[in-house]
């Protein structure tokens, strides 16, 4: 059993609440087979796609140092996550039809979360 088949079992065990899984899913395909094994199981998902502007990701991206005590390696990361910017682009006429948006260019991290438990909630 791989590791995916058993955080999904965990979920099952725990379906009397919800479990929020923060994924960056870029990949129909990939996301597809999730999704379809976590439905399989008879669980339900409300695929959210937490989107902001190409400009503010990339100020969140460059202004994020996630490692401080480590700057090449921050630099590494944040060049990983640049690198793929153009990726989220390409991908995001199929989220965009998959998944609940919610706009965060202009929210803080709490404003973010409170729009998801909002949307949660309806």
């Amino acid at each position: 059993m791989d590791l995916r088949e058993q955080l999904l079992e965990r979920d099952i065990e725990c379906a009397d609440r919800a479990t929020a899984g923060p994924m960056t899913l870029l990949r129909k395909k990939y996301a597809d087979e999730i999704f379809d094994a976590i439905t399989a199981h008879g669980l339900s998902i409300t695929h959210i796609l937490l989107h902001a502007t190409t400009q503010c990701l990339l100020g969140r991206i460059t202004g994020h140092n996630m490692f401080p005590e480590d700057p090449q390696h921050n630099q590494r990361v944040q060049a990983w996550r640049l690198d793929h910017l153009p990726d989220y682009a390409d991908a995001l006429p199929w989220l965009r039809t998959s998944a609940h948006v919610i706009d965060t260019t202009h929210l803080n991290p709490v404003q973010a979360a409170d729009a998801v438990l909002r949307l949660l909630a309806t």
